[in-house]
């Protein structure tokens, strides 16, 4: 009795470490900032067609500031994050750190140019969010702005549904507990 004890003890601890996890983030982030439509040329230029690449500056500097937080971005305490500035047309990806603000930050993945307007542009993609205490997150990622150098972009983080492998692991502890116990009777 007191070995059967002991492999139930062990087994359910086994079973609790096997089921913990990080957890997704979860939220939203909105940002603004000063952002400028760049041509092939590099020059700044109003047309948003013949934009190729997007340079940031707040205040002289490659930094948004933090407009509207929701979610696990409620912890968020810096007003102001870094940002790269980066070409679209021709997107050379992934950007590792695209974005970073207190523990987050954002490695965008993909870009495309949604817009045909010539003094808005707007562009989609989606990227990866990290942040110390939580799994690595698939995220969305929009910017509007239009060339006189406003722009306002925002991320929205989805979670990922699938059967995560420590519940697998858990069902075959579970089985062999019983097969253990199925031989001692």
């Amino acid at each position: 009795m007191k070995n059967f004890k002991q492999l139930l003890i062990a087994s359910l601890l086994a079973i609790v470490a096997f089921n913990v996890q990080a957890l997704p983030i979860t939220g939203t982030l909105e940002m603004t900032g000063g952002a400028y439509a760049i041509d092939a040329a590099g020059n700044r230029t109003n047309n948003a067609l013949s934009a190729v690449a997007i340079d940031f500056d707040l205040f002289g500097a490659d930094k948004f500031r933090v407009s509207t937080k929701s979610g696990d971005f409620a912890s968020i305490v810096s007003s102001k994050g870094d940002i790269k500035d980066f070409q679209f047309n021709s997107f050379a990806g992934p950007i590792a750190d695209f974005w970073k603000i207190d523990a987050f930050s954002f490695t965008l993945m993909d870009v495309m140019q949604t817009s045909t307007s010539n003094s808005v542009f707007d562009l989609a993609g989606v990227g990866i969010i990290s942040a110390a205490g939580f799994s690595d997150t698939a995220a969305s990622w929009r910017f509007t702005a239009n060339t006189s150098g406003g722009g306002v972009f925002s991320w929205s983080a989805t979670n990922i549904t699938s059967v995560p492998e420590p519940g697998i692991l858990s069902l075959l502890v579970m089985g062999l507990i019983g097969f253990g116990l199925h031989r001692k009777n």
